[in-house]
């Protein structure tokens, strides 16, 4: 153990450890926050307008709008998957923490690092579970029945939702994990509650 807070640890000013856990703070983190804050924006408002068309034609125009169903499950796929992810990435996704109540500040970090191993694992599970079905959906080559939407636009939401949330739940526990070795107190970044 000693051996390899030192190999971490070693080094000039900026040691790996502190390029690992800085890496919140790098380029791809916050591109991949704003795209889905992003598609997250883009989808809501788009399904909103069209619903709002739709009653508009509906019962000022009383006409129909056929085939806006088949829009909106696309763009609500992908609400709802970016969304989840989006809830990994701020570490907001639906917890029922009662440790603090009946463990040490330690014990607690312990329980808090294996909860995220089984995160990370039970995502990778799932990343991988939604690129089978991706690509399962492309060799299939369905479409929807009207509009002719091939299937995968919204299977491809589920692969790509899942893979960010395994990205993000293998990133805080190795964090975490580097964290407890080193016996260092997390530290938070400015851009997380924002």
């Amino acid at each position: 153990k000693q051996f390899l807070i030192q190999t971490l640890c070693k080094g000039s000013e900026t040691s790996m450890i502190d390029k690992i856990l800085g890496f919140r703070e790098s380029f791809v983190w916050k591109a991949l926050r704003n795209l889905q804050r992003f598609l997250l924006t883009f989808t809501s408002c788009a399904m909103t307008l069209i619903i709002c068309v739709v009653v508009f034609i509906r019962y000022f125009l009383h006409g129909d709008l056929f085939g806006y169903e088949e829009i909106n499950i696309v763009l609500c796929m992908w609400f709802y998957f970016i969304g989840a992810s989006y809830s990994a990435l701020d570490k907001k996704l639906i917890s029922a923490d009662m440790t603090s109540l009946f463990l040490t500040h330690a014990q607690r970090r312990i329980v808090d690092l294996v909860v995220k191993a089984l995160t990370a694992i039970l995502s990778i599970v799932m990343a991988v579970w939604g690129y089978n079905y991706f690509v399962w959906g492309l060799g299939m080559g369905g479409v929807s029945s009207l509009l002719k939407i091939p299937l995968t636009v919204s299977q491809s939401a589920m692969f790509f939702g899942y893979l960010l949330i395994a990205f993000y739940s293998v990133i805080y526990f190795i964090e975490d994990l580097i964290l407890l070795i080193t016996k260092r107190e997390p530290v938070r970044l400015e851009t997380e509650d924002d």
